[in-house]
């Protein structure tokens, strides 16, 4: 299931395989209207688990505890959301620890 598959469907997210879990990233970029930033849990790959769009004037503690939600569910423990408003958040990159037990076949 792609990003867009998930996005269609709430509630149904693709999860991270539990054979190669450490290379995960959140991405944070503008989007194509005025105050709307993408936010995407992908692979180092290119492989997206999770996007959705959320907008400037919602970015509040609430959004990022659904930011942290989302890499929950998609098989991520521990996994937290980095940026700051400085930044613009453009793209901000930041590597996602994950459980060690999720990574035993």
């Amino acid at each position: 299931m792609t990003a867009r598959h998930a996005a269609a469907r709430p509630g149904i997210v693709e999860r991270m395989p539990t054979r190669y879990p450490t290379a995960v990233y959140a991405f944070v970029r503008r989007g194509e209207v005025g105050d709307e930033f993408r936010l995407t849990i992908a692979t180092n790959t290119g492989r997206e688990l999770d996007e959705w769009v959320v907008y400037a004037r919602d970015f509040d503690a609430a959004a990022r505890a659904d930011v942290e939600r989302r890499l929950d569910d998609a098989g991520l423990r521990h996994g937290a959301f980095q940026g700051n408003a400085r930044s613009g958040w453009r793209a901000s990159v930041q590597p996602l620890s994950v459980d060690p037990a999720a990574a035993q076949d």
